[in-house]
């Protein structure tokens, strides 16, 4: 594991957490991928090899397990969990690995929560061990979704809701477009039932005995930055004010991260990085209970 200078990975004490990466490769599904970080360090130290060529790395797995400072820890920061080419059985050895450190808080980002059902939970019948939320993602897990504009939003935050994790949060980085989440009621609970491992709401026909999973329905934390780097695209000051205003309103912590390279077409006085993190002059750096 190598420490990162990842803003919102900062440790209690101020230090920095680490990235751990059990996996490297991706490929791109979305207009976030485009000018991918991790593509153009591939590009950097790897060679000949393509970042496209998705890896597991065993001899990676314990390497947590060597750390013993309780620290906020990345996971592949290089990959994504649930790309296709990751076998269900080493993601059940990194969630193994998880919950074998309780001393630490795992976050894990992913692009694709479509295939968390079958690579985590596969095809069990309606099952109390999810409803239960412990034999799969442990409570040191914070799960979330990268989305970057409206589409990835309502494609991506509702299976998100749909899981059994604890901890739920979504980075929406870069911000390509204005989001607006008021749909999902952003940090209030709902009573669900729950069809093949998945949730949905009551009344559906042979499903009608409501249950309700932990702190329900709800998001936890909200990461919020504009691009940088070569070619970054636009994000309007607009955008990331509207949904810091959506996680006031519904007491959901929010985390601006920095506002880009690109904005400078919009704002020219707000650009800088001694700008990032603030709207208006005030800071924006919430962290959620357990993260703090």
């Amino acid at each position: 594991m190598v420490k990162t200078s990842i803003e919102w990975l900062k440790n209690k004490d101020g230090s920095k957490g680490y990235s751990w990466n059990p996996i490297s490769g991706c490929t791109k599904v979305s207009a976030g991928c485009a000018h991918c970080y991790a593509e153009s360090m591939a590009h950097r130290f790897w060679g000949e090899r393509k970042f496209t060529d998705v890896r597991c790395h065993p001899e990676k797995l314990d390497e947590p397990l060597k750390l013993r400072k309780p620290s906020k820890i990345f996971v592949n920061s290089m990959s994504d969990l649930f790309h296709p080419d990751v076998p269900p059985e080493f993601i059940d050895d990194v969630l193994a690995v998880i919950k074998a450190c309780p001393q630490h808080t795992f976050l894990i980002l992913t692009k694709r929560p479509e295939n968390i059902q079958e690579k985590v939970y596969g095809a069990l019948e309606l099952p109390a061990r999810i409803l239960g939320g412990g034999d799969h993602f442990p409570p040191n897990v914070w799960l979330g979704v990268s989305v970057e504009n409206q589409t990835t939003a309502d494609e991506r935050i509702p299976i998100l809701l749909q899981t059994s994790a604890a901890h739920r949060f979504i980075s929406v980085e870069p911000m390509l477009g204005e989001i607006d989440l008021t749909a999902l009621n952003l940090g209030t609970n709902f009573e669900m039932s729950a069809i093949d491992g998945w949730y949905v709401t009551p009344g559906n026909d042979g499903y009608d005995e409501p249950i309700q999973h932990g702190d329900g329905e709800k998001l936890d934390w909200i990461i919020c930055g504009g691009e940088t780097g070569p070619g970054a695209r636009p994000m309007h000051p607009d955008w990331a004010k509207f949904l810091r205003d959506q996680c006031v309103e519904a007491k959901v912590p929010f985390f601006f991260k920095k506002w880009g390279k690109a904005q400078l077409s919009f704002f020219p006085r707000e650009i800088g990085k001694k700008m990032d993190g603030y709207i208006n002059g005030v800071e924006w750096r919430q962290l959620p209970d357990g993260l703090a």
